[in-house]
């Protein structure tokens, strides 16, 4: 099965993890996701097991983000909830700085 197959299918499970009490913990670790890496990585050369683990990686990261709009629209669908998709809206330090100045 291919790298990005297997991240494809993690990212699911922790999308679901994710929307679901119970789980919630472990959308929150990143054991699963070494793991993941280490398992495509294993066993090839050098130059391949990073090319496997980045591609794999990458995939998931995708997969999560979508998944994460698709559990919420399937959740609260019916409400006014919105989740905001952008490509900052998910790291602060990614937001542009503050038009307050410290000497106004």
């Amino acid at each position: 099965m291919p790298a990005a197959l297997v991240a494809v299918a993690l990212a699911v499970v922790v999308v679901y993890a994710y929307y679901n009490d119970p789980w919630r913990p472990l959308a929150h670790v990143l054991g699963p996701w070494v793991a993941l890496a280490v398992a495509v990585a294993f066993g090839r050369p050098p130059m391949v097991a990073i090319g496997a683990s980045v591609t794999s990686l990458a995939a998931g990261v995708v997969t999560f983000f979508i998944g994460l709009k698709v559990g919420h629209d399937i959740r609260w669908g019916d409400s006014a909830s919105v989740i905001s998709t952008g490509a900052t809206s998910s790291c602060g330090w990614c937001s542009p700085p503050s038009q307050v100045s410290v000497l106004d």
